[in-house]
């Protein structure tokens, strides 16, 4: 499993794109909350999506369960932006502003 690193660049933030961040935590923090909750569901779907390796629905919990704490965490640290979040955050605005 890869560990996110902080963003060790200086960037200064408006506080909306800040939210914004905080929302996409929040929304990514209910999915994995659900998944953890119904992994022999979850399972099913990532299967269906093209999941090729072999899981378990005890690995999909589990591996929710270590997206949850990580993102409770990031939660409680607003003004942390990290790597990971903030190239979602940018994809997100680039399907935006292209329509799709």
């Amino acid at each position: 499993m890869m560990n996110a690193a902080k963003l060790v660049v200086d960037v200064v933030l408006d506080e909306e794109t800040i939210s914004e961040i905080a929302m996409l935590r929040a929304i990514r923090l209910e999915h994995y909350e659900k998944m953890a909750h119904n992994p022999h569901d979850a399972l099913a779907l990532l299967k269906q999506a093209g999941l090729k390796e072999d899981s378990t629905a005890a690995q999909v919990a589990a591996n929710a369960l270590t997206k949850v704490q990580q993102l409770k965490s990031r939660l409680s640290e607003p003004n942390v932006i990290y790597e990971d979040e903030l190239t979602m955050y940018v994809h997100t605005l680039s399907v935006d502003e292209s329509g799709s």
